[in-house]
């Protein structure tokens, strides 16, 4: 099997588990979020990321816990991201030490619930609701579709058949492919071609014909047959070549200590005090990638806040 290098279509918030204890970190003055309210719907999800001040930069993230005053209304995982459950109003909070930061939360009921967003929000009627298991960034793929990508690579567990999405976009399985079968127990992230009915066959003899993979349901993205694919040639070649200012909306990047290339969504403004260089390195070689852009995990917190 061929080793292929990561894109980072969008990568998820890096946002370590955190502990709600008195131990402030020293350089940490205060906390804030990216968002002060955010609406969403039943069942949909949204993104909230932690912004630090500190006095001083420092190696990784200060630790961060979150919590819904009313977990009825709307759940928050270990990174931020917040789910709708119940009609209704509910306040999330971030922590850290005796720090914390709050976000309202209000949850309505989904205007076309027969509408799915996650193949081509490009026709959905309320394109502001990002699909479960999606980053926010919309991204045309032809003069009339928009689509979101997953919140991670695609994973797949053979021993239960289910498939997820990775936390993070920079998460990779790596050397554990070698254990792939049809009874591991492990989770795999490198398949043949189109191998969505057959994802532990091994070699070209094995899938001629090509199945997407988003034919099955996958776990944290909507649990729904058929809810995602896998993009086309053309498409592709659109979003690098074709989208207005497609030359200036990708640039490879180091992100996190792991290589890859970032795509930009259509509508992007940089955050504030974060740089972008849009292109290819100019040497040959994994080394060369931080040499146009690197980013901590603090930063791509910000970066993907923005849709990146």
């Amino acid at each position: 099997m061929k080793k292929f290098s990561l894109l980072f279509v969008a990568l998820l918030f890096v946002l370590t588990a955190c502990n709600n204890q008195s131990n402030t970190p020293a350089e940490l003055t205060a906390i804030s979020l990216n968002k002060q309210s955010v609406e969403i719907e039943k069942g949909s999800t949204a993104k909230l990321v932690v912004i630090y001040e500190l006095e001083e930069a420092e190696d990784g993230a200060p630790e961060i816990t979150w919590e819904s005053s009313r977990e009825k209304v709307a759940i928050v995982n270990g990174s931020g991201r917040v789910t709708g459950v119940n009609v209704g109003t509910t306040t999330i909070t971030a922590y850290c030490g005796k720090l914390y930061a709050e976000c309202k939360v209000t949850v309505v009921n989904a205007t076309d619930p027969g509408t799915d967003p996650g193949t081509d929000p490009g026709t959905d009627p309320n394109p502001g609701v990002v699909p479960i298991g999606a980053i926010s960034g919309r991204f045309s793929v032809s003069s009339t579709t928009k689509v979101y990508f997953s919140q991670g690579n695609l994973q797949y567990q053979a021993s239960t058949g289910t498939w997820r999405f990775a936390e993070h976009q920079y998460d990779m399985v790596g050397e554990e492919n070698r254990n792939i079968s049809s009874t591991y127990s492990g989770w795999i992230d490198l398949f043949g071609w189109g191998t969505g009915n057959n994802p532990t066959n091994t070699s070209s003899s094995d899938y001629s014909n090509f199945t997407d993979w988003g034919m099955n349901p996958i776990s944290n993205g909507g649990n729904t047959a058929n809810t995602w694919r896998t993009l086309m040639n053309d498409e592709w070649f659109y979003l690098f070549s074709t989208r207005t200012d497609a030359s200036s909306k990708y640039g490879v990047a180091e992100v996190n200590g792991v290589n890859g290339t970032i795509l930009l969504p259509d509508d992007w403004t940089l955050p504030s005090g974060l740089t972008f260089t849009s292109g290819m390195a100019s040497g040959e070689g994994n080394e060369h990638y931080k040499t146009v852009n690197e980013y901590s995990a603090t930063q791509w917190q910000q970066m993907e806040s923005a849709g990146a």
